[in-house]
């Protein structure tokens, strides 16, 4: 918004009119025999299109949007929803939107204060298009960083009568300018985690030594026991979670990353094997009947020469965090959140975040749980699959209430897009 000040030639006198002139864009004035001092306001904006102007219905699409891969397409109904969710004053219905006289500012930004004293903003563009576009993608956050600036108008205020939206407009003033445009998109697997969860479907093809009882599983006896979980979790802010019930010997719960182009699937024996997981958790039924856990982060390899048999030997452990049967839980009550982040990849590699949560809320971000432990995995790929396995070695040890957050489209163009670009495209590094 600009103001052109056209003064006549008459130094001795000033006249004025009370409500400025608004013109449009590049339009002519002619002032004759006159001295006055005219605000005139350039505002430029954006008319959207008529329904009947080749929009067959509010689903087709109005524009793309592409970030690492991951496509969406913005449809006419998408960016009135973006709208319409902004504008407080106007309300305008999808019909009165694309009636061919709807506009908004491209580059002007004012306040509209109404009767009652209350200020709106009118939504510009690029807040629309970042509206739209946080709405339909899974796990990236947008909002709009425009730099603006004051006009040479100033402070100045236009006093109006206008009825928008049901609103008794009085004035508008707090004239600002966008001189640069930014829509900034970031990293935020939190809108994954608060989606609603899936339950996880049991059968007896992803068990050896447990049985499928309702939505869980249980160990038949003392022997060893092995279960992989049928789910693939999202890694951006997904998660996978169980209840623990713990009868006799000890159970182990765990993840165990996978590189993407591995299709096949697991070997499940009757085994137990926790030093496979890169995250878990261990449970255990002492002799005092007290049960406690262990953290399980990744494992550690030694080697050591046997004198009896003139051998080297090497031995796997799990790394347990702590290294002593402390830890307590309410069995029966607290379950088990383990969720994961995707970080940045960096210098080839890329470092995954794994939160265990515990307690007896509903959801991983219920206030009545708590973090129990944070553990950072570093892989040499980004594009992996999550696999939770299950042990036990004690009868009627299992786990129920199991629920995971589905793998998102996005999750899997954003991996094909960048598998594409360090893979041959069966998750085999070159």
């Amino acid at each position: 918004m600009e103001i052109i000040q056209l003064t006549g030639n008459k130094a001795e006198f000033s006249n004025y009119i009370n409500d400025p002139i608004v013109l449009k864009e590049d339009s002519k004035v002619c002032l004759n025999k006159a001295s006055f001092s005219i605000p005139v306001m350039v505002n430029r904006d954006i008319y959207f299109p008529k329904a009947a102007d080749g929009i067959l219905n509010y689903d087709d699409t109005f524009f793309y949007v592409i970030l690492n891969g991951i496509e969406k397409a913005i449809t006419y109904q998408n960016f009135y929803d973006a709208y319409d969710a902004l504008d407080l004053l106007a309300n305008p219905t999808i019909a009165q939107f694309y009636s061919g006289v709807f506009n908004t500012y491209v580059d002007n930004l004012a306040v509209y204060e109404t009767d009652d004293g209350t200020n709106y903003d009118v939504p510009t563009f690029s807040d629309v298009v970042s509206k739209a576009c946080d709405t339909l993608f899974s796990y990236y956050e947008f909002f709009t960083q425009n730099k603006t600036e004051i006009t040479n108008l100033g402070s100045y205020e236009q006093n109006v009568n206008l009825i928008i939206g049901g609103n008794n407009v009085k004035k508008i003033k707090d004239n600002r300018s966008i001189t640069e445009f930014g829509i900034i998109a970031q990293y935020e697997p939190k809108k994954m985690t608060e989606l609603t969860s899936t339950a996880v479907a049991w059968t007896a093809g992803q068990v050896n030594n447990f049985t499928v009882n309702g939505d869980g599983i249980v160990s038949i006896d003392a022997t060893p026991s092995m279960a992989v979980c049928p789910n693939i979790f999202d890694p951006n802010g997904g998660y996978i979670a169980a209840t623990p019930q713990i009868g006799a010997g000890k159970a182990a719960l765990g993840l165990v990353f996978v590189t993407k182009g591995h299709d096949d699937p697991l070997n499940i024996t009757a085994v137990y094997q926790p030093t496979n997981f890169d995250v878990g958790i261990e449970y255990h039924l002492l002799g005092t009947g007290e049960r406690v856990l262990q953290i399980i982060d990744g494992n550690q390899k030694f080697v050591y020469y046997d004198t009896t048999t003139s051998l080297e030997v090497e031995t796997v452990k799990p790394n347990y965090v702590p290294a002593n049967k402390i830890f307590t839980w309410d069995h029966n009550v607290d379950k088990f959140w383990f969720l994961v982040r995707k970080g940045r990849p960096m210098n080839g590699t890329t470092e995954f975040t794994t939160t265990i949560i515990q307690g007896p809320g509903t959801t991983p971000q219920d206030t009545n749980n708590r973090v129990i432990y944070v553990a950072k995995t570093t892989l040499n790929t980004s594009q992996i699959q999550i696999q939770t396995l299950v042990y036990s070695e004690g009868a009627g040890n299992g786990f129920d209430n199991w629920e995971f957050i589905p793998v998102s489209d996005d999750s899997k163009a954003e991996d094909d897009y960048l598998l594409s670009a360090t893979t041959d495209r069966e998750g085999i590094q070159g």
